[in-house]
């Protein structure tokens, strides 16, 4: 990442507080479907266990910045990382194409969920990792 965008004022590490706003609003609104409605919300464990680990890699990007060479490597993992999301476009868009005649439509953005599956999720993740291990010198041990 370019040290302007990964700075502490800067949108990467904005995004990474939006995105911590977002897991605390989601826990609230599971906390208060339990409570007040009395019931468990669809896929409630799930949402939470995915709060809890993202939180774990958010907080040290975001708070630990007393290193800028790992502060760096953390906050350009992470931004790596989210990329994953980007499916998440097409697993919507399969969602929505699913409720139409349109089979041309539908095959398209099946493969299309397929392509950025693979090049965002799982590539992604390999490239993630090989440049995990090349910045591994530069992050405490405490962090992982």
């Amino acid at each position: 990442l370019p040290a302007a965008a990964a700075a502490g004022d800067g949108r990467v590490v904005r995004m990474f507080c939006h995105s911590e706003g977002y897991f605390l609003a989601d826990a609230c609104l599971i906390a208060l479907e339990i409570c007040v409605r009395g019931r468990f919300p669809k896929l409630w464990a799930g949402r939470l266990a995915h709060h809890v680990i993202q939180s774990a890699s958010n907080l040290p990007s975001i708070f630990m910045t007393s290193r800028p060479q790992e502060t760096l490597a953390m906050r350009s993992g992470l931004c790596m990382a989210y990329f994953a999301e980007f499916s998440t476009i097409f697993l919507r868009l399969g969602n929505i194409a699913r409720r139409t005649e349109r089979h041309r439509l539908r095959r398209a953005v099946d493969w299309s969920l397929l392509a950025s599956f693979g090049l965002s999720r799982l590539v992604n993740f390999v490239f993630l990792i090989r440049c995990w291990v090349k910045a591994r010198p530069l992050v405490s041990p405490s962090v992982v």
